[in-house]
């Protein structure tokens, strides 16, 4: 199951998603030489010719055109950088990095919960069905997750059928989001045609704790534990412990 990173690849995960993900910070530099480099050959070419070749109006859309197309691509890199297309939650890169940031910032009484998900026979889904059935299940299951997450909380698909969810939360509100997740999941099978439905169902394991001194990596370690007990008592079973 989902295990965070050490703090060093964290660390060098960031750096790699922050190249991609600040790609304006020298533009206005750039545009201000660029725009002074048209307007010199703008001036010699008048001093010459008796003419400019071009006026600042065009020379401002050139420019802007230019800029505007480079940060919308590198905005595209960004969002391929740390989501995962298919579920639209973070990927596994997206979601370390959002924890590195959580427990590097979080105080010693705050509560701390990990939720890990795994979808049940999921092989057998992609067997059976086709793998384009197989990833319409993970994106179902990426949007119910996302709609029972709240805003302080991180979800991401950090495996082929595994999603995890960091929460600032205690156990209580920890059982509360699974329950949802797993009813919702329950009662939303896969439509494929009028008459043929592919019902879902996960296994849930959490792990909560308000200790300061218990680590990211004993935390996940825990809520695994609680998946593979889950998954030991029948599948689509929620299995939580409290430290």
């Amino acid at each position: 199951m989902v295990h965070t990173r050490n703090s060093m690849k964290s660390k060098m995960i960031k750096v790699i998603v922050d190249v991609v993900s600040k790609p304006t910070v020298y533009y206005p530099i750039i545009v201000v030489i660029i725009f002074s480099l048209l307007r010199f050959v703008n001036i010699q070419i008048e001093g010459i010719f008796g003419f400019r070749l071009l006026n600042p109006i065009i020379m401002g859309l050139i420019v802007g055109y230019f800029f505007g197309r480079q940060i919308i691509k590198e905005r595209k890199l960004h969002q391929l950088a740390i989501y995962d297309p298919l579920s639209g939650l973070y990927n596994r890169v997206g979601f370390t990095l959002q924890v590195s940031q959580f427990f590097a910032n979080i105080n010693s009484t705050k509560n701390i919960s990990v939720i890990s998900i795994d979808v049940d026979d999921f092989k057998s889904i992609n067997d059976t069905y086709g793998h384009d059935i197989g990833d319409r299940a993970l994106e179902l299951i990426g949007k119910i997750i996302q709609a029972n997450s709240r805003q302080s909380d991180f979800a991401g698909r950090c495996g082929g059928d595994e999603f995890t969810i960091l929460l600032p939360a205690d156990y209580h509100v920890a059982m509360r989001i699974s329950k949802a997740i797993l009813e919702e999941i329950h009662n939303s099978p896969l439509k494929l045609d009028d008459n043929t439905f592919v019902d879902l169902h996960i296994s849930i394991g959490f792990a909560s704790t308000k200790e300061s001194t218990m680590s990211q990596k004993a935390l996940f370690k825990l809520s695994d534990e609680k998946l593979y007990e889950s998954k030991a008592l029948g599948k689509h079973q929620i299995c939580g412990i409290e430290m």
